[in-house]
C-alpha cells in the first residue's frame, strides 16, 4: 500500500474495535468486514478512525470587553456545527460498496 505497517495495523484496530472489521491473527490471518459493504458507511469510518471534529475551537479565551471576543465563540460554533452537519450527511449517503463500484468502475474506464 506505500504505506507504513504500523499506521495500517493502528487504523485495522480501530476499525475493528468499531465493529466494521474482524481480524484473525496467523500466516493465514488477516482483516475482513464485519458487515456487508452496502451497510458500512464512511461516516461510520470516519467515527470509527478520526478522534476529532471537522473544526475544533480555539483553544484560548476570547477578550470578554471586546464584542467580537464575546460572541466569536458562538458564531464560529454555530458554523462549525453547521459544516459538521453537513460532512456527516455527506458521508452518510456513501457506503463501502459504493465506493468499491466507482473503484471498479474507474479500473474499467482506465483499461485500454
Amino acid at each position: 500500500m506505500g504505506t507504513n505497517p504500523v499506521l495500517i495495523r493502528r487504523l485495522v484496530s480501530q476499525l475493528a474495535e468499531a465493529g466494521l472489521v474482524s481480524t484473525v491473527m496467523g500466516s493465514n490471518g488477516g482483516a475482513s468486514l464485519a458487515r456487508a459493504a452496502a451497510s458500512i458507511t464512511l461516516l461510520d469510518v470516519f467515527r470509527a478512525v478520526e478522534s476529532a471534529t471537522l473544526i475544533a475551537p480555539h483553544h484560548s479565551v476570547p477578550n470578554p470587553a471586546c464584542m467580537v471576543g464575546r460572541e466569536i465563540t458562538g458564531a464560529l460554533k454555530h458554523a462549525a456545527d453547521r459544516a459538521q452537519a453537513a460532512m456527516d450527511g455527506a458521508l452518510a449517503e456513501i457506503t463501502i460498496a459504493g465506493m468499491l463500484a466507482d473503484v471498479e468502475r474507474a479500473a474499467r474506464q482506465r483499461k485500454p
